[in-house]
């Protein structure tokens, strides 16, 4: 069978997993959903708690620039799309570090 429909068939088998554009998806614990693994294909790139801020901000970036779909992207971990643009956009001008030390006015 064919890399891709492997992938295709654990999109559609799985309710907790969410395709993100790019042949990526993100899988979310059932057990916690808070704890997220970001798959190309079926291989494992990372897993992170989005309870971790820098760690979220970091997977969004990477998955971005790995080829997911910003709006998939955004419904799929339940931010805004501006969101994302803002993280790519610190990224570029002020590199991980931006990531890391972004100032929060709330």
């Amino acid at each position: 069978m064919e890399q891709g429909a492997l992938f295709n068939n654990m999109l559609a088998q799985e309710p907790n997993v969410k395709g993100i554009g790019g042949r990526l998806f993100l899988k979310f614990d059932m057990e916690n959903p808070q704890k997220v693994s970001l798959y190309h294909y079926d291989n494992l790139i990372k897993t992170v708690e989005l309870t971790d801020r820098v760690a979220k901000r970091l997977l969004v970036v990477e998955a971005v620039e790995m080829g997911a779909t910003k709006s998939r992207l955004a419904a799929a971990l339940q931010i805004s799309r501006q969101s994302i643009h803002n993280y790519t956009e610190i990224k570029k001008h002020f590199g991980l570090e931006g990531l890391i030390h972004i100032h929060r006015t709330d």
